[in-house]
């Protein structure tokens, strides 16, 4: 019998451009990671080689094999089945929306596999390992290309009744805004997501209050991420961190109300945003927290922290739900 059996465990993370898997230890350390990009069009087929290429090369790495893993987590965009089986649906990768995931996973490696919302892994990643540990209550919102959200209450991930709590992203803050990528027209994320930032952003540069993001980008509003947006403001363009304040102010609107009907001990940030410019994003998040909770129980008590774990949160997140799941 194989003495390594039910020590490692897998923890993947599927994103809308890249996939990232991870082979972690006993004690949720990584040992290896590998990563390619995931080009979406591709479909159910090119998903599940890419992915399970990159789980043995990451686990010929560490120089184990397949058999050596106890469990396998995969973090996902969209709404996933109670079971932890089957993604629901998923705007970000369509071609998944229906597909028993965790099964044809399981079924190309032989390693028992759950998929779970990727949001709701980071911000349990972030509980089991990170900024949330300990914590009973807390709210997780995760800036990036969109916004995402997700709940710990009573100490356990929520994720309600149909797989889909937590999606702060499509609180209505106010008609005036683009249409969003569900299809309704005022939804925070459409107006204050990286990518309504970035988009705004560009504007501002076509028309000359952003010289130095004209530069960095070459007025490409792909090109405008985070570390571009940090990189101009440094360069002195001022009216890109207003942009960002502004944005950053309707965020902390949402979570003012979110706070008041959920009451947690704390908020938990997370995203690309946060981690290169953290200040300008959770000072007027702060603010605007402090401005629109109605308690003031709420405004004493309510800590808002930075999520701590980055881009693996969600890979660990995975891996440990695995864990409990096949325990």
């Amino acid at each position: 019998m194989n003495s390594r059996k039910q020590v490692f465990r897998a923890g993947i993370d599927l994103g809308g451009t890249k996939i990232t898997v991870s082979v972690l230890d006993r004690n949720y350390k990584p040992l290896a990671t590998a990563q390619a990009r995931n080009v979406s069009e591709e479909g159910r087929a090119y998903l599940l080689e890419t992915t399970t290429g990159l789980l043995d090369r990451a686990l010929a790495e560490c120089g184990l094999e397949t058999k050596d893993l106890a469990s396998t987590g995969i973090a996902c965009p969209g709404v996933v089945n109670e079971d932890l089986t089957t993604v629901i649906g998923s705007p970000t990768l369509p071609f998944l929306s229906g597909y028993a995931l965790a099964s044809q996973i399981g079924k190309r490696t032989g390693v028992p596999t759950i998929v779970a919302n990727d949001v709701n892994m980071g911000l349990y990643g972030e509980h089991q390992f990170g900024a949330a540990r300990g914590l009973r209550h807390a709210v997780g919102i995760f800036l990036e290309t969109g916004i995402g959200g997700a709940l710990i209450l009573d100490g356990k991930l929520y994720c309600g009744a149909f797989g889909a709590a937590g999606e702060f992203g499509h609180i209505f803050m106010n008609d005036m805004s683009p249409r969003c990528g569900c299809g309704n027209y005022g939804c925070l994320e459409a107006l204050a997501s990286r990518t309504a930032i970035s988009a705004e952003a560009a504007t501002l540069a076509a028309r000359g209050e952003a010289p130095a993001l004209l530069n960095l980008s070459g007025g490409d509003v792909r090109r405008i991420t985070s570390k571009v947006l940090k990189l101009a403001i440094d360069q002195g363009d001022a009216a890109i961190a207003a942009l960002i304040r502004r944005k950053t102010d309707l965020i902390g609107i949402a979570l003012g109300s979110v706070i008041n009907i959920i009451d947690p001990q704390a908020v938990i940030v997370g995203g690309k945003m946060v981690e290169v410019m953290p200040e300008l994003v959770l000072e007027p998040i702060t603010a605007s927290i402090n401005r629109f909770t109605y308690c003031a129980t709420f405004k004493r008590k309510v800590k808002l922290l930075k999520a701590s774990l980055g881009t693996s949160a969600t890979m660990l997140g995975a891996a440990k739900m695995s864990e409990e799941k096949f325990r």
